[in-house]
């Protein structure tokens, strides 16, 4: 008799790309051996990035991270992705939270992270992950202008910015630059990784082997990048630009 399962349901949900610069120039420079020592270190390094995915109930052994449907996390060689499937008014704060904490933990294990978040549909099978969400949150990584594409940080999506929360607490963690909004991956302080600063991250950067063009134009964002409290006063080139354009990325109440 067959056993029917429930199928899946697509979810509108905020959704994280982050991509391992420089990453895949290893996996392809493995053999057969290399390839399963690399794989060994993704996966301890995996279970480092799922072990601080803020799950609303979560259970954490050497091997293995379980957590709530709250977050879902999926990898692919040097990618790495998280979304929900479950809709929640607070998922795109705790995907906030969530992408300043993965971007802290992927500096620490020696990456050199750039990524996207976005929102919209998606949709996961057993073997899949089909929808808008995924494709919003990678070009935001991805895809950006020219004057972003060297900056080694994670940018929010048009759409993104959009229905996010026009709240204090959510643009916290938020740098604004050059007319785009990024995660301020020094917003906030895990006790086990201790603070961010940009000079901090900049040297994980070097020791990860980042080249000079990002390096330069990294070190350009965290020079010029303003974050909440320099953005909310008047005269700010954040306040100039939302007082010019308008739109629901207002200064924050």
């Amino acid at each position: 008799m067959a056993i029917w399962r429930k199928s899946p349901k697509p979810v509108d949900t905020p959704v994280l790309v982050v991509d391992m610069l420089g990453f895949s120039r290893q996996i392809k420079a493995c053999g057969v051996l290399e390839l399963a020592a690399l794989s060994a270190t993704l996966d301890h390094q995996y279970h480092r990035f799922r072990a601080k995915v803020p799950f609303g109930v979560m259970l954490v052994t050497g091997k293995r991270v379980i957590g709530s449907r709250d977050f879902c996390t999926f990898r692919l060689n040097d990618m790495f992705v998280l979304f929900s499937e479950r809709q929640a008014t607070d998922a795109p704060h705790r995907h906030l939270v969530a992408s300043v904490l993965l971007q802290q933990v992927l500096l620490l294990e020696g990456f050199i992270p750039r990524g996207g978040l976005g929102t919209g549909a998606v949709l996961r099978t057993k073997d899949t992950i089909l929808g808008a969400g995924f494709i919003d949150a990678y070009e935001a990584g991805e895809k950006r202008h020219e004057r972003f594409r060297n900056i080694c940080a994670i940018q929010l999506s048009q759409s993104f910015m959009a229905r996010m929360p026009q709240s204090k607490m959510s643009h916290q963690l938020l740098y604004f630059f050059d007319g785009m909004y990024f995660i301020n991956p020094c917003s906030l302080t895990d006790p086990e990784m201790g603070a961010f600063t940009p000079q901090r991250i900049l040297d994980l950067l070097t020791a990860a082997g980042i080249d000079s063009a990002k390096l330069e134009a990294t070190t350009r964002f965290f020079s010029e990048a303003e974050d909440f409290e320099t953005a909310a006063r008047p005269g700010s080139r954040s306040w100039n630009f939302v007082h010019a354009h308008g739109g629901p990325t207002g200064p924050a109440k």
